[in-house]
């Protein structure tokens, strides 16, 4: 699929759990294909998890955008899009875990401060970004970044 053919907007769950209504699912073996416009860039350790079977529950429990994520170690999550103006939303963080997420647009260019959740806590983050052609996330000081969630839309 060309570029200019991709939807102007995107919403992405992460994690080998089933995927929300109304998102595209990422699973830790989805790797970067251009003509699937999404994915993890490198063949690098991703890993999956899935919190459903926490003995006694967790907080987000019922929230299915919360019950697993992708742990990409040295990898960033790709996405290819027209260029525009974009709003863009990520809710990251982990019932049992600290994390820390790092947004880049285009050729690096940091989006946000490093996106830092305490354990037990979910953070969502959101920004406008014009004239790109890539949105990625990666993880910081080797810190599990599970984005469970990654929206945009153009404006």
């Amino acid at each position: 699929m060309a570029l200019y053919e991709r939807p102007l907007s995107f919403k992405f769950d992460f994690g080998p759990g089933p995927c929300a209504e109304g998102y595209v699912k990422v699973d830790p073996g989805t790797r970067y294909d251009p003509q699937l416009g999404y994915g993890f860039e490198t063949h690098a350790r991703v890993y999956g998890k899935q919190r459903t079977d926490v003995p006694g529950g967790y907080p987000g429990a019922a929230d299915p955008l919360k019950q697993s994520f992708c742990i990409p170690l040295g990898a960033s999550f790709v996405v290819d899009v027209p260029g525009g103006t974009y709003r863009v939303k990520l809710l990251a963080g982990d019932a049992l875990a600290e994390t820390v997420t790092n947004v880049k647009a285009g050729e690096g260019r940091q989006m946000l401060p490093p996106v830092h959740a305490a354990a037990g806590q979910w953070l969502e983050a959101m920004f406008s970004v014009s004239g790109f052609s890539q949105l990625s996330t990666r993880s910081v000081r080797n810190k599990k970044p599970p984005a469970m969630r990654v929206e945009g839309s153009r404006v």
